[in-house]
């Protein structure tokens, strides 16, 4: 049985009735062999194959959207000139409801594929 490798170099060869794996770079006798199911986050690899990965670089996280609510008063003021702030210097899409409410997101916290993940 192999072990799930994000990134893994490995090809897959179907014929004559079965599937070869094929090691895309050397293996040292005694290690481990792994495989790639694709670049796929951990809700994909847990709903379809029934595994996750603490270490997948691919997980991510869509469609969050948080509500703050304003308070009322001066230090509720610059708390809230403050979020702003930091929402914009660090790119995070956010809007401001009736009554001062800041809603942020949507976004995704999904990353660019790592070098050799496409």
């Amino acid at each position: 049985m192999m072990e799930h490798r994000c990134g893994q170099p490995i090809g897959w060869e179907a014929g004559g009735g079965g599937v070869r794996f094929r090691c895309r770079e050397a293996v040292a006798p005694g290690e481990a062999l792994h495989n790639n199911y694709g670049p796929k986050g951990n809700g994909e690899l847990l709903f379809t194959y029934g595994f996750a990965s603490a270490e997948n670089p691919l997980d991510s996280v869509e469609g969050i959207v948080v509500g703050c609510r304003k308070g009322s008063g001066r230090a509720a003021d610059e708390l809230h000139a403050a979020r702003l702030q930091c929402l914009a210097e660090h790119g995070v899409p956010h809007g401001e409801e009736k009554e001062g409410t800041l809603r942020i997101g949507p976004f995704s916290l999904h990353e660019p594929l790592p070098e050799g993940h496409e």
